[in-house]
């Protein structure tokens, strides 16, 4: 089965301290996966989100990025998740002042199998490349932007937009497995990043696999 854009859903908050934010996100379609990427910004330093769920299933962590100083850009999956709307919920180990969120999901989709992660080195757009590990795979990557709205760039689209956060793929799928890229603009030259994944057809795809220095961990 073909992978196939689902729905997104943005959502945020600003100069509020929370240790939990929820939202609302409608999953459609057979063989879904869910993708949730946020951006926070806290006075301690290094990401403090404990975990996410939706409908009350935790979410697998992918992979950070600390994007400058006290703000930090985090992935989670979750593979076929619960069909509807349920809430995806957001908890953190000390509270957050600001927060950038979008959760989208796309159908005929098996289990994110690639990742990487890309720091702006000083200028836009910034470009983030994978080698796909299967025919038809589809890009998705949230960007994130400290100073400002982002822009996709070329052969990517953009889903929802967050504030500071965006989700962008690549609205098609690659072949043959290889090297693909998707880009976005922004207005900080040296404040923006993005964690990106190769998104397989359902019932196929190797072992996850992570293609750069700055990866943390991928389950």
């Amino acid at each position: 089965m073909a992978v196939a854009y689902d729905n997104s859903t943005a959502s945020s908050w600003a100069s509020s301290s929370r240790s939990s934010h929820t939202f609302a996100h409608t999953v459609t379609g057979s063989d879904p996966v869910l993708l949730v990427g946020l951006g926070t910004f806290n006075s301690t330093g290094g990401s403090k989100t404990s975990g996410v769920t939706y409908g009350g299933v935790a979410m697998t962590f992918v992979a950070t990025l600390e994007i400058q100083g006290n703000t930090f850009i985090d992935l989670y999956k979750l593979v076929n998740p619960a069909t509807g709307s349920n809430n995806v919920v957001l908890t953190f180990s000390s509270a957050q002042s600001f927060g950038w969120i979008n959760a989208t999901s796309y159908t005929g989709a098996g289990d994110p199998n690639v990742s990487v992660t890309k720091k702006s080195t000083g200028s836009s757009p910034t470009t983030v490349t994978l080698t796909t590990l299967t025919d038809n795979s589809w890009l998705a990557m949230y960007a994130f932007d400290n100073s400002s709205n982002n822009a996709a760039g070329a052969g990517t689209t953009e889903r929802t937009d967050s504030g500071r956060g965006a989700a962008m793929d690549s609205n098609s799928a690659k072949s043959p497995a290889g090297s693909y890229s998707l880009a976005f603009s922004h207005n900080s030259p040296a404040s923006a990043g993005a964690i990106m994944v190769a998104i397989p057809e359902s019932g196929g795809g190797p072992p996850a696999a992570s293609q750069n220095s700055n990866f943390l961990k991928f389950m």
